[in-house]
């Protein structure tokens, strides 16, 4: 490792420590914890950039469009 890269791992390492012990996660809100899975689906490229421009249009994310699009359709996933 070059002494730059261990410089600034050493920085970053150090600023981490200050904060509590909690990292970096110390300097956003606390969030409860909710157990969740990834599901990976392959898109093609033009279909993906209807999807991000659709989600910007309704200003939200590709996610939070797709989860809604599925819960409209599929009511019986409702929690």
């Amino acid at each position: 490792m070059a002494k730059k890269d261990a410089d600034k791992l050493g920085a970053a390492m150090s600023r981490s420590t200050r904060s509590g012990g909690k990292g970096f996660s110390s300097s956003f809100a606390e969030k409860p914890v909710v157990e969740t899975v990834r599901l990976a689906i392959d898109l093609d490229k033009d279909f993906h950039r209807r999807l991000k421009i659709t989600a910007a249009q309704h200003e939200m994310s590709q996610r939070d469009l797709v989860l809604e699009a599925l819960r409209k359709t599929y009511p019986e996933l409702q929690d």
